[in-house]
């Protein structure tokens, strides 16, 4: 069973987004379940000839996945170079656990740096936990509307009927994603927020052209961490935004 979530507080002051926590609610977690790899996130060893792929990181230390039963076997310290969204910091690290699916290691004298771009790969999960939801139901109880919102242009709108979306939109920092019904896909940028003669209060925006990878795995990590999503919509949103993410 898993153990009681964490208080949103808890969680922002501390930076607990080793994924552990996120999805079982503790970091001490006792079931077997397969590690996945952060996106945009990997390290450099001399003498290893392919990048490291980690599972988790924090301001302390963090996961690196081990696929080398002899990877770091006789050593207690380390240092590698650490790449996050392309920019590289040298670390130095001792070893703290080590099991059959990833090795623990704990940073030694970090600097400030690397501090700060640990925080801004969290932007994402941090603005998850901040949103607001109000929902509104039509008279017969079959369609709804769900806008959940919160500062810095981030946003979702979702429209259901029969308790099975019809549409939504997303926005993260300004970037727009709209789903439809029949394949109805749209990518945009805000470009005005919404006025108080509108009813759902919902922002404007400006159709672009091409989709954006990027901006799509922006919006699959956002509506992963947001609490006030139930689980089966949450999954059809996520397999909308990874198929057109698959096709672009």
């Amino acid at each position: 069973m898993m153990g009681a979530p964490r208080a949103k507080k808890d969680i922002v002051t501390n930076l607990l987004f080793d994924y552990k926590a996120k999805l079982f609610g503790s970091s001490r977690v006792h079931r077997r379940f397969r590690l996945k790899s952060l996106h945009h996130v990997h390290l450099e060893v001399d003498g290893v000839a392919h990048t490291l792929s980690l599972t988790d990181i924090s301001l302390s230390g963090m996961g690196i996945l081990n696929k080398d039963p002899n990877f770091f076997k006789n050593q207690g310290k380390a240092q590698a170079r650490l790449i996050i969204n392309n920019n590289k910091f040298k670390v130095h690290f001792k070893i703290v656990y080590r099991s059959n699916d990833a090795i623990g290691v704990a940073f030694i004298n970090p600097e400030e740096k690397l501090a700060n771009e640990i925080k801004r790969y969290f932007e994402i999960e941090m603005e998850a936990l901040k949103l607001n939801a109000v929902e509104t139901k039509s008279e017969n109880n079959k369609e709804k509307i769900l806008l959940i919102s919160g500062s810095n242009n981030c946003e979702v709108f979702i429209q259901t009927k029969d308790e099975v979306a019809s549409h939504f939109h997303i926005v993260l920092f300004g970037n727009y994603m709209e789903f439809g019904e029949h394949e109805f896909e749209i990518m945009g940028r805000k470009i005005a927020p919404p006025t108080s003669r509108m009813i759902n209060k919902i922002s404007i925006f400006q159709r672009l052209d091409n989709s954006d990878k990027y901006t799509l795995e922006c919006g699959i990590r956002f509506i992963d961490g947001i609490e006030q999503i139930a689980l089966p919509l949450k999954q059809f949103m996520r397999n909308r935004l990874l198929s057109l993410y698959q096709k672009t």
